[in-house]
């Protein structure tokens, strides 16, 4: 940097004696640098903000099934039912409990975009709670409220199987509502489909039991259950693992199931770059 001069002048008028009159007064400043210099970033300090916490993850959902009764003689003037109840009654009080069992729920993680899961250490398997049967459908999360707070109100809603069949007869398969993901291969499902609709007969619904149409509270239960994944700080993405025992009845053996969250139930969490600003132990004066 070089050297620069500066001039700055002030005029005062003084009508007092015995210094009466104008003055002008003027400053000569002189601007020299030091000779030596100082190396840029010598001494600075580094600050990560914005970044580095953690992120919470929510999941919700339910569990449903689909019951298939196929009549082959009786002279009755039905012979296909469906129904999707979850409850049977309590040995003891009568009163009806939930079928559905023993769920539980784990993290898993995947770094490689999607083509290896693994669990996240410390992040399940986690007990739900479905113990709380919802009738005439499933539940919605309230206006306005907390996700997954389930307080809104119970909708309809369209079953597609994806965590495989049970039963006595694999010849009824092919009567089931599914897209096929989780599925056995080789029955041809039918398509997913609203409760309703499928109870009701609506084609392509084989369903002609009318003590069922359109009767959601009687016939259309679903057992909702919620978790939280809390302090997670890798990135990468992130799904949940759930299985759990659907209770069967004199004619059929308890259903296991084993699903993972897929499509919109994966999260995906980003890190943040590490800061590239080393500190410098000492700072000049």
């Amino acid at each position: 940097m070089p050297s620069d001069t500066n001039d700055r002048s002030v005029n005062v008028n003084n009508s007092h004696d015995p210094n009466k009159g104008h003055w002008t007064f003027t400053w000569h400043y002189t601007l020299t640098p030091n000779d030596g210099s100082v190396d840029p970033q010598t001494c600075y300090t580094c600050e990560e903000t914005g970044g580095g916490g953690s992120v919470d993850v929510k999941f919700c959902g339910f569990v449903a099934g689909e019951s298939f009764l196929l009549k082959t003689g009786g002279g009755t003037t039905w012979n296909k039912k469906y129904s999707f109840t979850l409850t049977d009654p309590d040995p003891i009080t009568g009163l009806p409990v939930s079928r559905v069992t023993n769920v539980m729920a784990t993290l898993q993680i995947s770094t490689d975009g999607g083509t290896t899961w693994n669990a996240v250490p410390g992040q399940g398997p986690f007990a739900l709670d479905t113990s709380n049967i919802v009738h005439c459908g499933r539940p919605t999360d309230s206006v306005g409220g907390i996700f997954c707070d389930l307080g809104g109100p119970v909708v309809d809603y369209i079953y597609d199987a994806n965590a495989g069949v049970g039963g006595n007869s694999p010849s009824i398969f092919n009567y089931l509502h599914s897209s096929g993901p989780g599925m056995p291969v080789g029955p041809a499902y039918l398509a997913p489909d609203y409760t309703d609709n499928i109870m009701s007969g609506t084609p392509p619904s084989p369903d002609n039991f009318a003590g069922n149409d359109h009767s959601l509270c009687n016939y259309s239960d679903t057992a909702p259950f919620h978790v939280e994944f809390l302090g997670i700080t890798q990135a990468g993405d992130y799904r949940v693992h759930v299985t759990g025992t659907v209770k069967g009845n004199s004619a059929v053996a308890n259903q296991t199931f084993d699903v993972t969250s897929g499509g919109g139930g994966t999260v995906t969490v980003n890190g943040c770059n590490d800061p590239q600003c080393p500190i410098p132990e000492t700072c000049p004066e």
